[in-house]
């Protein structure tokens, strides 16, 4: 997609996403967008937009990590503890 934006300086994926949502008449948790690059002077921004027919075809298509980007799957990081094993024998 091609999103013209003159007075400002870049959009947000929610504005994107919203204004697509209004678009394509569908709901705004459908559309996915990613990507975005915004051109040299501003004022230009290209990227790529999905849209869902249900969630259930978003989990099943989508990487995960947008999936996570979005709040449809929580991630839980755990910490791990290095022991050198030569440190005991000292």
């Amino acid at each position: 997609m091609d999103v013209l934006h003159p007075s400002r300086p870049n959009v947000s994926r929610a504005d994107l996403s919203e204004k697509l949502a209004a678009l394509y008449k569908t709901n705004k948790d459908r559309v996915v967008t990613f990507g975005l690059r915004t051109h040299f002077g501003g004022g230009r921004s290209t990227g790529f937009a999905l849209i869902y027919d249900d969630e259930a075809s978003q989990k099943k298509f989508e990487p995960k990590y947008r999936l996570v980007r979005v709040s449809y799957i929580c991630v839980v990081t755990f910490s791990v503890i290095s022991v050198d094993p030569l440190s005991s024998l000292a």
